[in-house]
């Protein structure tokens, strides 16, 4: 986090009292999705809200898993940031073409 955000999500691997705190503190909209405890489970309007947060980070997600699948980017490939910048920047610009041409296809 850097500071500038408006909202985080995250899934429920990161549901710890110490990241919910800071995101309060800072006065930053708390998008992570809650876990279910060994002596505590959720109740309904928690699970309601797992399910917005998960329409909401489906979208981002999708996106994700394609640049890691489809671009070989599970990490990033150079150990210089302008580098990674460039080849997250090239791998974007791929994917939009492609998604330009099906959508155009249409």
């Amino acid at each position: 986090m850097q500071g500038d955000e408006l909202a985080v999500y995250a899934d429920r691997a990161y549901d710890a009292r110490r990241l919910h705190d800071h995101l309060a503190t800072a006065g930053i909209a708390n998008g992570v999705m809650r876990r279910n405890r060994r002596t505590k489970t959720l109740s309904a309007d928690q699970v309601a809200r797992n399910r917005r947060l998960s329409v909401r980070r489906r979208q981002v997600e999708k996106l994700f898993g394609t640049l890691k699948r489809s671009y070989g980017l599970p990490r990033m490939p150079y150990f210089n940031m302008a580098r990674n910048h460039v080849a997250l920047t090239l791998a974007c610009f791929a994917f939009n073409l492609r998604r330009f041409h099906v959508i155009a296809a249409a």
